[in-house]
Protein backbone atom coordinates (compact mmCIF):
# COMPACT_ATOMS: atom_id res chain seq x y z
CA UNK A 1 0.00 0.00 0.00
CA UNK A 2 1.09 3.56 -0.60
CA UNK A 3 2.20 5.62 2.37
CA UNK A 4 0.21 8.60 3.53
CA UNK A 5 -3.18 7.20 2.55
CA UNK A 6 -6.09 7.69 4.93
CA UNK A 7 -8.90 5.16 5.06
CA UNK A 8 -12.15 6.48 6.55
CA UNK A 9 -13.52 3.69 8.71
CA UNK A 10 -17.21 4.54 8.49
CA UNK A 11 -18.74 1.07 8.15
CA UNK A 12 -19.27 -1.73 10.66
CA UNK A 13 -18.39 -5.38 10.11
CA UNK A 14 -18.71 -8.32 12.47
CA UNK A 15 -15.55 -10.40 12.71
CA UNK A 16 -15.75 -14.02 13.88
CA UNK A 17 -13.03 -16.54 14.60
CA UNK A 18 -13.37 -20.30 14.90
CA UNK A 19 -13.37 -21.73 18.40
CA UNK A 20 -11.72 -25.11 17.87
CA UNK A 21 -10.90 -25.91 21.46
CA UNK A 22 -11.99 -29.40 22.52
CA UNK A 23 -15.48 -29.28 24.02
CA UNK A 24 -16.75 -32.80 23.89
CA UNK A 25 -17.34 -35.77 21.68
CA UNK A 26 -19.14 -34.94 18.44
CA UNK A 27 -19.27 -31.17 18.91
CA UNK A 28 -18.48 -29.02 15.90
CA UNK A 29 -16.38 -25.89 15.79
CA UNK A 30 -18.30 -22.77 16.70
CA UNK A 31 -17.87 -19.16 15.63
CA UNK A 32 -16.96 -16.66 18.33
CA UNK A 33 -17.58 -12.95 17.79
CA UNK A 34 -14.32 -10.98 17.92
CA UNK A 35 -16.21 -7.71 17.67
CA UNK A 36 -18.43 -5.37 15.75
CA UNK A 37 -15.58 -3.28 14.33
CA UNK A 38 -15.36 -0.07 12.33
CA UNK A 39 -13.75 -0.57 8.95
CA UNK A 40 -13.17 0.74 5.46
CA UNK A 41 -14.36 -1.64 2.76
CA UNK A 42 -13.73 -1.74 -0.96
CA UNK A 43 -14.69 -4.22 -3.64
CA UNK A 44 -11.58 -5.26 -5.56
CA UNK A 45 -11.50 -4.30 -9.21
CA UNK A 46 -9.94 -6.52 -11.84
CA UNK A 47 -7.12 -4.00 -12.12
CA UNK A 48 -6.28 -4.31 -8.39
CA UNK A 49 -6.41 -8.09 -8.60
CA UNK A 50 -4.04 -8.13 -11.58
CA UNK A 51 -1.64 -5.69 -9.89
CA UNK A 52 -1.49 -7.90 -6.81
CA UNK A 53 -0.59 -10.89 -8.99
CA UNK A 54 -3.34 -13.05 -7.59
CA UNK A 55 -5.38 -13.53 -10.73
CA UNK A 56 -5.51 -17.33 -10.72
CA UNK A 57 -4.33 -18.05 -7.20
CA UNK A 58 -7.55 -17.29 -5.32
CA UNK A 59 -10.85 -15.54 -5.67
CA UNK A 60 -10.40 -12.46 -3.51
CA UNK A 61 -13.33 -10.13 -3.98
CA UNK A 62 -13.12 -7.45 -1.30
CA UNK A 63 -10.65 -5.67 0.96
CA UNK A 64 -11.32 -4.45 4.49
CA UNK A 65 -9.13 -2.03 6.43
CA UNK A 66 -9.32 -2.31 10.23
CA UNK A 67 -7.33 -0.77 13.04
CA UNK A 68 -4.84 -3.34 14.34
CA UNK A 69 -6.45 -6.27 16.14
CA UNK A 70 -4.41 -9.38 16.87
CA UNK A 71 -7.56 -11.56 16.80
CA UNK A 72 -8.09 -10.94 13.08
CA UNK A 73 -6.14 -13.61 11.24
CA UNK A 74 -6.30 -15.89 8.25
CA UNK A 75 -9.26 -18.25 8.53
CA UNK A 76 -11.59 -15.80 10.29
CA UNK A 77 -15.01 -14.90 8.94
CA UNK A 78 -16.48 -11.44 8.36
CA UNK A 79 -20.18 -10.61 8.12
CA UNK A 80 -20.70 -7.37 6.23
CA UNK A 81 -24.07 -6.15 4.92
CA UNK A 82 -25.65 -9.58 5.49
CA UNK A 83 -22.97 -11.31 3.40
CA UNK A 84 -20.31 -13.69 4.70
CA UNK A 85 -16.64 -13.49 3.72
CA UNK A 86 -13.69 -15.75 4.52
CA UNK A 87 -10.38 -14.08 5.40
CA UNK A 88 -7.78 -15.13 2.88
CA UNK A 89 -4.83 -12.99 3.97
CA UNK A 90 -3.97 -10.22 6.41
CA UNK A 91 -1.33 -7.57 5.73
CA UNK A 92 -0.02 -4.71 7.83
CA UNK A 93 1.88 -1.62 6.79
CA UNK A 94 5.57 -2.33 7.20
CA UNK A 95 4.80 -4.80 10.03
CA UNK A 96 3.57 -2.06 12.35
CA UNK A 97 0.48 -2.20 14.51
CA UNK A 98 -1.34 0.47 12.55
CA UNK A 99 -3.88 -0.56 9.98
CA UNK A 100 -4.64 -4.11 8.87
CA UNK A 101 -5.49 -4.82 5.25
CA UNK A 102 -7.71 -7.89 5.16
CA UNK A 103 -8.40 -9.51 1.79
CA UNK A 104 -11.38 -11.86 1.67
CA UNK A 105 -13.27 -14.07 -0.70
CA UNK A 106 -17.01 -14.74 -0.78
CA UNK A 107 -18.24 -17.47 1.53
CA UNK A 108 -21.44 -19.17 0.45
Amino acid sequence: MKKGLYFLKDKKAKVYKIDNRPHGVGEDDTLVLVGDLWCYSKQLSQNLIAEAGIVYVNNETRMFVFNYNSDIEQGCFIKYRDEWFHVNRVDTTDDYKGEMFVCVNDYN
